[in-house]
């Protein structure tokens, strides 16, 4: 064996401290710095990245248990880490009481069992003494049985388990790994872009809950700040009210990144140069997901337009038109995500294999501040798919151990044809149905969680402060579609 890899893939838990390794040949001993406790199992692991001297790993990890007792603890633990690259995860269990449960400290406290994941992912915690445990899935980046923030990745599990006489194990206990952010944001860059407009961009993505004051840096004059609003992930744009060629100081509060962490309160504040100048320049507006002469467009697409600066909505939307290749104008329904993003969907579905045209009035786009393009007009042409080359995956959510609220369950289908990207997310109907219509061809995974909190998106649960993360299941089968074969009755499990 390639003894260096052998060596850090072995662990022993409870923890023994540092480890002894004398090689003779194919033989290793192994001596404890710590001694053994009494009446105590003990669990040997060597996981999957010991490797032979040809480089090739354990397939799965070996698990010897020894006790100081008459007898070995026979309570066990078995699941699953969905991840990218599941091999070798250390699973980090804790035994806990519910009393100080809220104290454990995963950067400092060493794990009391221990496991990893074979090449599936899979594990199994053996040989376990009864109690309540809590456990983890880190990618150990450092081999140090601790938890680093924003180095190793983490997954909680979405409870804490009792394992006892009446309940000597429990099985398929899932977890998804993700990464956490403590970096805080900070200002990068404050900006005069004319005598109404500042722009103010962050380190990071930042959420929209801020609050920003602009004071006269000599005479700590206010000036007022009408709106302001995201125009990109990590940068606001703020309406004052007119500016002068002097200098203001900007103080940020309430500002948090999209994790969560705020802002130093000691560097909220930046001076920047006023302007006087006039906004002159017309406002710009973008299609995000979609292009001119695209083919293949979904009949239930939705249509999603991002803008630079605040417009007129009604006088947007009056001077807007999809037509069909008959040059028929088709209604549409807006719904406006923020100020300066705007969803919208024909009233009626799209047409199979019809090309369609949407046309803009460009004089129909002005800012607050009356700024518009005169004269011309925007056109974009599309093509929608040819339906009898799709299919369908239907079926329902099941659940034999949880009581399910059908309302909370979200169904996510990714295509895993090439590299694995989610296609779309839906919520089941009253009963627990789904159906994803329209899918081309290819090769689909399906994915289901319980939104607890109701934002529409899986949470990861968190370290510190310790949250867990919500219930999630995955159909067992990768499911091969193909044209005009839709595939039914796909049973989802929690």
């Amino acid at each position: 064996m390639e003894q260096r890899s052998v060596q850090e893939a072995i662990f022993i838990s409870p923890d023994l401290g540092i480890f002894e390794f004398d090689w003779s040949g194919k033989e290793l001993k192994i001596s404890f710095e710590e001694k053994l406790r009494e009446n105590t199992t003990y669990i040997l692991v060597v996981g999957t990245g010991a490797k032979d001297r040809r480089g090739n790993n354990l397939s799965e990890t070996f698990a010897l248990p020894f006790s100081t007792g008459e007898s070995i603890d026979s309570f066990y633990i078995t699941g699953k880490v969905y991840a990218d690259k599941p091999e070798a995860i250390k699973i980090f269990a804790y035994k806990i009481s519910n009393k100080f449960s809220d104290t454990l400290d995963l950067t400092q406290r060493k794990p009391d069992y221990l496991s990893q994941t074979s090449r599936d992912g899979s594990f199994s915690l053996k040989y376990l003494a009864p109690g309540l445990y809590r456990l983890f899935a880190i990618r150990d980046v450092y081999n140090n049985l601790l938890y680093d923030a924003q180095v190793d990745q983490y997954g909680t599990a979405q409870f804490d388990i009792m394992l006892q006489d009446t309940s000597i194990y429990f099985n398929n206990l899932k977890f998804k790994l993700t990464q956490e952010d403590t970096t805080r944001p900070y200002i990068v860059n404050v900006k005069s872009l004319n005598k109404n407009q500042v722009q103010v961009i962050f380190s990071e993505p930042v959420k929209e809950s801020a609050k920003f004051f602009i004071f006269d840096s000599l005479n700590q004059d206010s000036l007022q700040t009408k709106s302001y609003f995201l125009i990109s992930p990590n940068t606001f744009l703020l309406h004052t009210d007119d500016q002068d060629s002097i200098i203001y100081k900007l103080t940020v509060n309430e500002i948090c990144d999209t994790a969560g962490n705020e802002m130093f309160s000691e560097k909220n504040q930046i001076d920047f140069y006023g302007s006087r100048i006039n906004d002159t320049i017309a406002p710009s507006f973008e299609f995000q997901n979609i292009k001119n002469k695209e083919n293949n467009v979904p009949l239930n697409k939705e249509f999603l337009i991002s803008f630079n600066e605040e417009i007129l909505q009604n006088t947007f939307v009056n001077g807007f038109h999809l037509l069909d290749s008959a040059g028929n104008i088709l209604r549409c329904n807006f719904f406006w995500e923020t100020k300066l993003k705007v969803k919208f969907t024909p009233e009626e579905r799209l047409l199979t294999r019809m090309k369609y045209t949407i046309k803009i009035e460009l004089d129909s786009l002005v800012d607050i501040y009356n700024n518009s393009i005169k004269d011309s007009t925007f056109v974009l042409e599309f093509s929608t798919v040819d339906k009898s080359k799709f299919s369908s995956i239907s079926g329902k959510v099941k659940s034999e151990k949880i009581a399910l609220d059908y309302r909370n369950v979200m169904v996510e289908i990714f295509d895993v044809s090439k590299v694995k990207q989610k296609v779309e997310w839906l919520k089941t109907n009253e009963v627990g149905e789904f159906s994803f219509d329209d899918l081309p061809e290819g090769k689909y995974v399906i994915e289901a969680f319980l939104d607890k909190n109701g934002n529409l998106k899986y949470d990861f649960g968190k370290i510190k402060p310790f949250e867990f993360s919500e219930i999630f299941t995955v159909y067992p089968d990768t499911i091969t579609l193909r044209a005009r074969w839709p595939i039914e009755n796909v049973v989802i499990q929690f």
